[in-house]
């Protein structure tokens, strides 16, 4: 019962004062509220997302390019991509992608993309064989791990 409160207490300070990630704070969103639902336009997504505790950041810009990678700072962070929306269905096509797999390099994956209330997003996959990609941005659903991306606020 000790370590329950111990978990609650934690999980109330971390939601009511957001964390530190090298220096930018990472917190449930007070400037930014996204009307929950689907996102349908790529300036709906626009901007850096951290998939806390896990490390991996999103880069999505107006323009429609987009970065994926591990580093906090936002420099380099490894594979680019490209991403349009059809419909409400993102697609998202690696451009420089340097790994083993082919259907990484020549394919784009499709998913729907969920805005929440507490202005985070999720991804669902909708079709990709590319499972290093879906990894980056669902996690493993099948194994109960489902990845929430929270917005970086400089």
């Amino acid at each position: 019962m000790k370590g329950f409160i111990v978990i609650l207490t934690g999980l109330a300070a971390l939601l009511l004062g957001g964390w530190s990630v090298a220096g930018q704070q990472v917190s449930p969103s007070t400037e930014l509220r996204l009307e929950p639902g689907q996102a349908t336009m790529v300036e709906e997504i626009a901007g850096t997302w951290h998939a806390f505790p896990v490390g991996l950041v999103l880069q999505f810009n107006d323009d429609g390019s987009a970065q994926f990678g591990l580093d906090w700072d936002g420099t380099a962070i490894g594979n680019e991509a490209e991403i349009e929306f059809e419909g409400q269905e993102l697609s998202i096509r690696f451009t420089n992608y340097d790994g083993q797999n082919e259907a990484c390099a020549s394919s784009a994956g499709l998913y729907t993309v969920q805005l929440h209330q507490s202005g985070n997003i999720s991804f669902e996959p909708v079709q990709d064989d590319c499972q290093f990609r879906m990894d980056i941005l669902s996690g493993t659903p099948e194994a109960g791990f489902r990845l929430m991306y929270h917005p970086v606020q400089n």
